[in-house]
């Protein structure tokens, strides 16, 4: 119980500190520097969507969540290394963050990460 809440909290930070870099890359872009925030806004939406899949992952057990999550986080860190022009390097750590959450998620009370259904 306390290992959920702990990802829970752990995976709402992870989506605080990426909308944390929306606001800094939008300070830049007052000063002109418009491009800085592509990669942020899109790294927020993915943010996002890594925080919902662990909540499935928490609630459901289902495999397919845990590695959209986990999918989720690579791409945080590609936006990152590829979008450096454009304003990712900020996301490292939302992606650290996430992938901290997801090593702390635990699975939902008798859900299996196997494709098979459990037997009795």
């Amino acid at each position: 119980m306390i290992r959920g809440k702990l990802a829970a909290v752990t995976a709402g930070a992870g989506v605080g500190l990426c909308a944390l870099v929306v606001i800094q890359s939008l300070a830049f872009a007052v000063t002109g520097a418009y491009l800085l925030v592509v990669a942020p806004l899109l790294g927020l939406v993915v943010a996002w969507e890594v925080y919902r899949a662990l909540h499935r992952v928490c609630s459901t057990g289902r495999r397919r969540s845990q590695l959209g999550a986990f999918a989720g986080i690579w791409l945080l860190v590609a936006l990152a290394w590829f979008g450096v022009s454009f304003g990712g390097v900020p996301l490292l750590l939302p992606a650290l963050v996430l992938s901290l959450a997801l090593a702390l998620t635990p699975r939902a009370a008798g859900a299996s990460l196997c494709s098979e259904p459990a037997r009795a």
